[in-house]
Order: structure tokens, then sequence, then C-alpha cells
């Protein structure tokens, strides 16, 4: 992975860049996730603006936190090309204006697989195309 080690960071600090989770996808996290042993992958997180942004693992990020795990393994992409700060800021300010600025704030926004593939991806294609 580019940028090195994982890390832990606390579970409130990044702030997410998605705005609601998918049914379907948190389902089939739940379906491997060890919530008495919480190991996943790191989550990614990179730093913009001085802040952590959660930019990919949201649904492991929910279940750590469901889980009662108060620190997240992540992983710093940062320094990663392929992270387009621009992207992230926007959905970070589509995820203010709906007050989710950390993974618990995520509670009551999961959406059905349709629902979620309509709303979030469907407006994330509509601003980025096919980034």
């Amino acid at each position: 992975m580019p940028g090195g080690d994982s890390f832990d960071l606390g579970i409130d600090v990044p702030q997410p860049t998605q705005y609601c989770l998918s049914a379907g996808k948190l389902r089939d996290v739940m379906e491997w996730f060890d919530f008495d042993d919480p190991e996943y992958d790191p989550v990614t997180v990179a730093r913009v603006d001085d802040e952590w942004l959660l930019l990919d693992g949201h649904s492991r990020a929910f279940c750590a936190l469901l889980a009662g795990e108060t620190t997240l393994r992540v992983h710093d992409a940062s320094d990663d090309p392929d992270v387009d700060p621009e992207i992230y800021r926007t959905c970070r300010e589509w995820c203010r204006e709906r007050s989710v600025e950390a993974v618990g704030d995520l509670v009551g926004d999961v959406r059905s697989a349709e629902r979620y593939e309509d709303e979030w991806l469907g407006r994330c294609e509509n601003a980025f195309g096919g980034t």
C-alpha cells in the first residue's frame, strides 16, 4: 500500500466522505467482521486541509464503532497520487451539509443497496463522472 504502515486513529477523528452506507455492503462486512475481536484491513484516510478524511472503509469503520472500538486501524494515503483532494473536499462538504462529521453520525443513514446506488453513487457519478 502506498504511504507506509498502518496506525491507530481515534474513531471520532476522521471526517467521513460519504453520508450514507449501503445495507448490502454493510451486510457483507458483518458476515466476516468479528465483533468480539475486531480485526480488519486498515481503512484508508488522507490528510486534506489539516484534517483526516476517511476515504475508504466506511462500512468497516461503522462495524468497529458498533463493536465498541474507540480507535480505527488506518492507512495513510495522503501521498497517493491517485487521491484527488478536490473530490474528497466536495464529498466532505456533502457530508457536513447532512451533519455527518464522524463515523457515529452514520447511524440512521443506512440505505438499501438500490437507494445507495441511486442516491450516493449516482450523485458521485453526476459530479465526478468516471472518477
